[in-house]
């Protein structure tokens, strides 16, 4: 199969959701400039590098926002990422309902965290030429019963936007 650039993973795992993939760009960065890019962000620090740091949706938002003002990175990073995020393939939640003439950035994650399912979302959303953040934060029992919600929040928020223009 052969050696990935970084840009093929970065893109497996924004796309994909490539947990290879991360783990793999877990090892090409230094534990200190991991932690830096949680201090810049105002974000609890991990104590370690494989460690899961609980991120709130504020927060998630702010990663969003950081990218879109291209504040962390220069700009043309900022504008690979949000392009990367632009291709995500997931199909489900606030995805599900925005339409291809919308310019969008979304990233998720499932996970399952002390029997329970996790899912999350994030979307940078343009409608007529104005950003909006979609996040939501699903747990429940059972992942088809998370889905469902995600879907519905994600309809319900298109809506509302729509509405608003």
């Amino acid at each position: 199969s052969g050696t990935k650039s970084v840009d093929e993973l970065l893109s497996n795992v924004i796309v994909f959701n490539d947990e290879k993939a991360h783990k793999i760009l877990e090892q090409l960065i230094s534990f200190e400039e991991y932690k830096n890019f949680f201090r810049i962000l105002g974000i609890d620090e991990p104590k370690a590098l494989n460690d899961v740091v609980p991120i709130s949706l504020r927060e998630y938002s702010r990663i969003i926002k950081v990218l879109y003002n291209a504040t962390y990175l220069n700009e043309e990073y900022s504008e690979y990422g949000l392009h990367l995020l632009a291709e995500c393939n997931y199909e489900e939640g606030v995805n599900k309902y925005i339409d291809n003439t919308s310019t969008k950035a979304h990233t998720y994650d499932e996970s399952n965290l002390n029997n329970e399912f996790r899912h999350f979302e994030a979307a940078l959303v343009y409608f007529q030429d104005k950003p909006f953040i979609i996040a939501l934060n699903v747990l429940s029992p059972q992942k088809k019963d998370a889905i469902v919600f995600a879907n519905q929040v994600g309809e319900a928020a298109i809506k509302v936007i729509n509405q608003n223009q």
